[in-house]
């Protein structure tokens, strides 16, 4: 079984709200990511807050995903991917891949997700500029990596380091991400 992992414990300090509550498309930011991460169909979906959990939670009661707090999430981000694959697999049993996404990254579709999966690698992660990143895939080699990182060292530790298992897909519009009002201003724009 494949699932995914929505990120979304950051306290978005230099936007100064929760940004995964911005208005987009009809819906906030984190509701746009978790309704394309059930509409892909790929598998079950846990959405992982920290910041603002209690304000955010009720934007996902109408979706079909389970929902967990990282009540550590001031650790960084590091912290919250194990948390977050940690509590996956309390959950779910049989998973041989996971997928991590965030919430900022508003052009993701299921289109994207299902190219990545079918990508025979052992990490597929995305490219958007000189970059690459999330949305990314790990096999279940990878998981207690994973659930190893600390601090403000994300998964990307994994695909550097990893450089030779990793598959990339382009991404160009994987370089928009929501961090500061501007941001948020320009994605309105376009």
């Amino acid at each position: 079984m494949t699932g995914i992992i929505i990120l979304a414990a950051g306290a978005s300090q230099r936007l100064g709200q929760p940004k995964q509550l911005l208005p987009f498309r009809g819906s906030t930011l984190l509701g746009k990511i978790t309704s394309t991460a059930i509409e892909s169909n790929i598998g079950p979906v846990l959405v992982t807050l920290g910041a603002f959990a209690e304000q955010v939670k009720p934007a996902l009661a109408s979706l079909h995903c389970k929902v967990t707090v990282n009540h550590h999430w001031e650790a960084g981000m590091g912290n919250t991917v194990a948390f977050g694959v940690t509590e996956f697999l309390r959950i779910y049993t049989n998973v041989s891949k996971l997928f991590l996404l965030v919430c900022d990254q508003p052009f993701i579709d299921a289109r994207l997700l299902h190219r990545m999966q079918a990508l025979r690698s052992p990490i597929v992660a995305c490219r958007y500029e000189y970059n690459i990143g999330t949305p990314a895939l790990f096999s279940e080699p990878y998981f207690a990596a994973l659930q190893a990182l600390q601090g403000s060292t994300g998964a990307k530790k994994l695909l550097t380091t990893h450089k030779d298992q990793v598959a990339t897909i382009d991404f160009p519009e994987g370089i928009i991400d929501i961090d500061t009002i501007k941001d948020y201003h320009e994605l309105l724009a376009q």
